[in-house]
């Protein structure tokens, strides 16, 4: 049985200047994806101004560091049907603790789903 060593990324941290003449910093990591591949990913931290010191924005990062590591083989599943991927669709995007799209656009994308979507492909 052939072993593979786990890997553990740290990510790089680097301050940019913003359009706006402003300085952030930029968080970059890279992501396996459920298929195995590798993409690179960034995140804006925070400001020059509310985290002044490098370790301040570090410290910042660390929680999303955690996130990063762990193995997406094992916790990410595609969707295998189109009512699998509405209901994943239902429970991240459009719960309602969910603050990606406003209110009503959550409920116009419910009535969609629900009269058109899963009728036909559901």
């Amino acid at each position: 049985m052939k072993q593979t060593r786990t890997r553990f990324q740290r990510g790089s941290l680097t301050k940019v200047e913003r359009k706006g003449g402003q300085e952030a910093w930029v968080y970059r990591w890279r992501e396996t994806r459920a298929d195995g591949k590798r993409r690179p990913r960034k995140l804006v931290v925070g400001s020059v101004e509310k985290f002044p010191t490098e370790r301040r924005a570090w410290l910042a990062v660390d929680s999303l560091r955690l996130n990063i590591n762990r193995d997406v083989s094992e916790c990410v599943q595609a969707p295998r049907t189109v009512m699998e991927l509405i209901r994943h669709y239902e429970s991240t995007e459009l719960a309602e603790d969910s603050d990606t799209v406003a209110f009503s656009t959550k409920e116009v994308y419910k009535a969609n789903l629900k009269n058109w979507i899963e009728p036909k492909w559901g």
